[in-house]
């Protein structure tokens, strides 16, 4: 089994994010969020990106968490296929910690045995992401 070097790219993307129905009522004085995700992305990921987040608001302003699945089918780096993204965050204090990792064997077509992580900042409201993966030879 044969891995290709790690490679980083850079890009940007849109998001729409659509409130649903929460399968949940909060009984406390956390608001609780569901929302669908409808993403674009461009650069060397030219893809779309569907998925499914779920957060919570805590009263204190500053703290708040959500997790999110999100599909993103279309083509990286010139090859075609699909891949799940797990997300993570974390908001305490001011202090964030935003987790995007790949799931492992969630990729399809060109991109099966794709592993890596996801970072998301947003500049002047501007989303931007950093991706750096790699992929393994799936052909043993």
């Amino acid at each position: 089994m044969e891995t290709t070097q790690l490679k980083k790219i850079s890009g940007t993307f849109d998001v729409k994010m659509e409130p649903t129905e929460f399968s949940v009522e909060s009984n406390s004085s956390n608001g609780f969020n569901r929302m669908l995700l409808n993403k674009a992305y461009h650069g060397d990921l030219k893809a779309t990106g569907k998925g499914e987040m779920l957060s919570v608001r805590t009263p204190v302003e500053t703290s708040a968490g959500y997790v999110a699945l999100e599909q993103v089918a279309g083509e990286l780096d010139g090859k075609k296929g699909s891949f799940v993204l797990q997300h993570f965050g974390v908001m305490s204090g001011g202090n964030n910690r935003l987790i995007l990792e790949v799931v492992p064997d969630s990729g399809t077509g060109e991109l099966k045995g794709l592993s890596g992580t996801m970072e998301i900042r947003i500049e002047e409201g501007q989303h931007y992401y950093d991706f750096e993966y790699q992929l393994r030879d799936e052909t043993y």
